[in-house]
C-alpha cells in the first residue's frame, strides 16, 4: 500500500505521481461524508484517480472500464489506509455519532476476542 503510486490529473496542473495515502488524505480533508463512510471514500478515491466514467442518458451512472482494474489498489487497502490516518495519526476523525459508536464498539469487539484467543 505505501509503495504503490498512482497518476493524477489535476485542473489545470500536470499530472502527479502520488501515494494512494496522499489521495486519502486529500479526499478525507476535502469531504466530511468520506471520513464516516468507507464506500463514499473509496467512489471519491477512484473519481480522483480518474478511474471511474460517466455514462450519460437513459441509464446514466458511474462505472468503472475493464481496462482500469489492473490499476486499482483494493478496497481493503484503501480502508485499511483511512483506518491508519484517523485511528493512528489521528487525523480527520469521524464526524457522525452513530459511525463513531459502531467503530467504537467494533474495535471493543476485536479487543474481546483477541483477550479469548490469547488465553
Amino acid at each position: 500500500m505505501r509503495g504503490k503510486k498512482l497518476s493524477v490529473k489535476r485542473e489545470n496542473m500536470k499530472e502527479e505521481i502520488l501515494t494512494i495515502r496522499d489521495i486519502i488524505l486529500e479526499v478525507l480533508k476535502e469531504n466530511e461524508g468520506a471520513r464516516n463512510s468507507d464506500t463514499l471514500l473509496i467512489f471519491l478515491f477512484l473519481v480522483k484517480c480518474g478511474q471511474v466514467e460517466i455514462v450519460m442518458g437513459d441509464e446514466a451512472g458511474y462505472f468503472i472500464p475493464k481496462k482500469n482494474y489492473h490499476n486499482l489498489p483494493s478496497m481493503e487497502s484503501i480502508s485499511r489506509c483511512r483506518r491508519k490516518i484517523q485511528n493512528e495519526e489521528m487525523l480527520y476523525p469521524a464526524t457522525d455519532p452513530d459511525v463513531i459508536q459502531r467503530r467504537r464498539q467494533n474495535e471493543e469487539d476485536m479487543n474481546d476476542i483477541n483477550k479469548w484467543w490469547d488465553e
